[in-house]
């Protein structure tokens, strides 16, 4: 059995250690290879959860890479092509928690290679969930619709008492403006791309008649369009029939506004979405021709990277992996350069590192209404990501330069770890967002078998929810249309979510 070696530092320790002075494992005639470029995307939805068989586009100055993710929520390692700026595209999904909203956002990895170095910049990103309601009416009461998972009440849906009204659709937050921004994005709404839009919510809609008693959809500001709101209504369609449905403003109650929509609705997202209040343009509510990207997945699902710098080929397997990762990239581009022709080397896989037990972080809430908050059961989870695989004889060094660029966006009250926090201008925390760059070095040793040695790197994430009960406001909307706020009279279950981050690296030994 291989010696196996482990090491864990947590974040915040500084640089993982300087650069090792080594033996390349090159004949000296051979000129210096091409530094490695490799990104890989870790998605999660809103809730914090891995989504696996998320469809993610990297397309940069080179070309484009369409890769799938695995049960962690990420992707297989790619070419990230030369230096520069990425655009990232999460496909819309449907899975059996709802629907994952399509987004489009343009970012800059933060990890450069320098002559030698393989960079490697891992992007984790929350993709907003769209979980399934039902809008029904009831005889002699009116109805609220919110989400049930334990969520922050972002929005609520009202249906007036009395109404026939009965539909499922899928209701998502876009919580920021610039979430907002890459939602357009990927509807192919260019146009009102630049609108500096503040909150949001997308229904996924089917064809339905709302008549004129319609219904009542309420969007939390968090504190933020104090001056003032004007909501903008969209209903993105792919279908070219007509389509008429209208909105009226109710005006904002406590910490929400409110519209009333009416009329009828085609297949496909309804986007309600709040920017500050302008005589000069007053709202907009329009039909407009969907056009989200058309994404095909390669054959194999999108192929990857997963071992870099090896040379099992004696003398020439570093630059044969360096030359495939620069030159065959592209969706599914094929790893077969990565293989060994050598019967004298076999690489060794490093385990996961175990995580010390007991690992939580404070998930607590705050009361703002005064209504009482009773904390309940804490419940956590790791995802981690994982660096290719570096295989060295003994003596051989290698400079990693490890960029992170995460950005995280919940539905829950949230706690930010070792990021920066995403707050409303009210002071509601949502979020966070963190980039780093780590320089390590590592130097293979002989190992049992005197061949060397394997060793990968893990970034490990730590999220934990805990649920609290308390009692929120509660909404009321009779035949007529008119609201009417009840404080403290509505029990609920809500989350609060914390998050924390460690680095780890696992090492084995090579076999003959």
């Amino acid at each position: 059995m291989s010696r196996l070696a482990l090491r864990l530092t947590a974040l915040g320790a500084g640089a993982l250690g300087a650069l090792f002075a080594g033996q390349r494992f090159l004949h000296s005639a051979q000129s210096a290879p091409a530094p490695l470029r490799l990104a890989s995307v870790q998605v999660l939805s809103d809730r914090l959860q891995p989504v696996t068989g998320a469809t993610v586009r990297l397309t940069s100055s080179t070309g484009e890479n369409v890769v799938v993710s695995d049960a962690q929520g990420q992707t297989p390692w790619v070419n990230a092509g030369a230096a520069g700026i990425l655009t990232l595209t999460l496909a819309e999904t449907t899975q059996a928690q709802g629907v994952l909203i399509g987004m489009i956002e343009t970012l800059t990895p933060p990890a450069e290679p320098s002559a030698e170095d393989a960079a490697l910049n891992e992007i984790s990103r929350t993709q907003p969930l769209a979980t399934p309601i039902v809008v029904q009416g009831a005889a002699n009461t009116s109805t609220t619709i919110d989400a049930q998972d334990g969520s922050f009440q972002h929005w609520c849906v009202l249906v007036p008492a009395g109404s026939t009204l009965r539909f499922r659709a899928h209701a998502a937050s876009l919580l920021d403006g610039e979430a907002i921004e890459q939602y357009l994005r990927y509807r192919g709404d260019s146009i009102h791309q630049s609108v500096q839009y503040t909150r949001g919510v997308a229904l996924v809609v089917p064809d339905v008649r709302i008549g004129s008693g319609g219904f009542i959809v309420g969007l939390d500001l968090l504190g933020d369009l104090t001056s003032g709101v004007t909501i903008d209504a969209f209903n993105y369609t792919k279908t070219s029939t007509p389509t008429s449905f209208s909105i009226e403003s109710l005006g904002v109650i406590g910490p929400k506004v409110f519209v009333k929509v009416t009329g009828e609705l085609r297949q496909g997202h309804l986007a309600l979405l709040a920017r500050p209040q302008s005589d000069a343009s007053p709202a907009q509510t329009l039909a407009i021709q969907d056009a989200p990207p058309q994404i095909t997945v390669p054959e194999r699902g999108g192929a990857g990277i997963d071992s870099v710098m090896r040379d099992d080929c004696i003398g020439c397997g570093e630059s044969l992996a360096r030359a495939g990762a620069n030159g065959a990239g592209g969706a599914g581009s094929s790893t077969s350069l990565f293989t060994s022709t050598s019967a004298l080397v076999t690489d060794c896989e490093p385990v996961v590192p175990n995580m010390p037990p007991g690992w939580e972080c404070d998930c607590s809430v705050a009361d703002p209404s005064g209504c009482g908050v009773t904390p309940g059961a804490k419940e956590c989870h790791i995802v981690r990501m994982r660096s290719p695989r570096f295989c060295r004889p003994a003596g051989a060094s290698i400079g990693v330069r490890r960029g992170e660029t995460s950005k995280w966006k919940v539905t829950f009250e949230f706690k930010a770890g070792t990021g920066t926090p995403i707050t409303s201008g009210g002071g509601f925390e949502y979020g966070e967002g963190s980039e780093t760059v780590v320089t390590d070095g590592w130097t293979a040793q002989p190992g049992a078998n005197n061949l060397g040695q394997c060793t990968r790197y893990f970034n490990f994430r730590l999220a934990c929810g805990q649920w609290f009960t308390t009692f929120g406001d509660a909404w009321t909307v009779n035949e007529y249309g008119y609201l009417q706020r009840v404080p403290c009279a509505a029990p609920m279950s809500k989350q609060g979510v914390c998050v924390d981050k460690a680095d780890s690296q696992s090492t084995c030994d090579r076999t003959p």
